[in-house]
């Protein structure tokens, strides 16, 4: 599982291969469903209809073959990512990313650690 903290972007990316050649002129794309209410992502809000986002491939001559789609997500929660590509080179690949505050999630750690230390004296 990928750990994101809130308000961040997450780069989905996928590197396409064949024979250990990278593969440019692809179209692979994701689909991110959020797990707390089983809504897809359709490039803005969620909906309830499954949506494919395409990847943009980062850059042909540089970065052959690798595609990447930015995911910013504002509150805590986990997604399944699936990662999909219909041309040539066919796959799909699933991948789990959670986003947490990670200031609150601090802040709770703290409060407990100060609980604990204070039983202890």
């Amino acid at each position: 599982m990928e750990l994101h903290d809130t308000g961040t972007t997450a780069r989905i990316g996928v590197s396409i291969t064949y024979n250990r050649e990278s593969v440019t002129g692809q179209g692979p794309s994701v689909i991110i469903g959020r797990r707390s209410d089983a809504l897809f992502f359709d490039g803005s809000s969620f909906v309830a209809k499954r949506t494919e986002l395409r990847m943009t491939e980062a850059d042909s001559n540089n970065l052959p073959g690798y595609y990447f789609y930015d995911f910013k997500q504002d509150d805590e929660g986990d997604f399944l990512v699936r990662i999909l590509n219909t041309g040539t080179y066919k796959f799909v690949a699933d991948e789990w990313h959670r986003f947490v505050d990670a200031r609150a999630t601090a802040r709770k750690l703290k409060q407990h650690d100060e609980r604990i230390t204070g039983l202890m004296t």
